[in-house]
């Protein structure tokens, strides 16, 4: 019982890390897609 729980556990801190890193590129990409037109503005 333990061990499953804790393959488990692993899986979901392993998913979670995996959607906070997409999560991440996502918003650093938008990031810079959004300061590059006004960088060029400027």
């Amino acid at each position: 019982m333990s061990r499953s729980l804790t393959h488990h556990f692993i899986l979901l801190s392993t998913t979670c890390s995996l959607q906070l890193r997409l999560l991440s590129r996502k918003i650093i990409t938008h990031g810079t897609s959004g300061k590059l037109p006004i960088e060029e503005v400027d």
